[in-house]
């Protein structure tokens, strides 16, 4: 029995230890943000694309506004 609860106390404080030093960590030091960069294969830039001056950003004549979709009426089928 008392090999057990030595290994039970070395394995605890080592457990403890591990979770202290990464509770430290997480607490007290914040990562500096960092810009991601992804370089993409076999892809290649083109430039952005050319818009004409007089393109119009507005909806066409004759187009209606979309509603949101509703709740249905009549609740689902329950499960039994």
């Amino acid at each position: 029995m008392p090999s057990l609860f030595k290994f039970l106390f070395v394995t605890g404080t080592l457990v403890g230890s591990i979770y202290a030093g990464l509770f430290v960590l997480a607490t007290r030091f914040e990562p500096e943000p960092m810009p991601t960069v992804y370089r993409l294969q076999d892809v290649k830039a083109v430039g952005p694309a050319a818009v004409p001056e007089t393109a119009e950003l507005t909806e066409p004549s004759g187009a209606e506004p979309v509603a949101p979709p509703s709740t249905p009426e009549t609740p689902l089928a329950e499960v039994e």
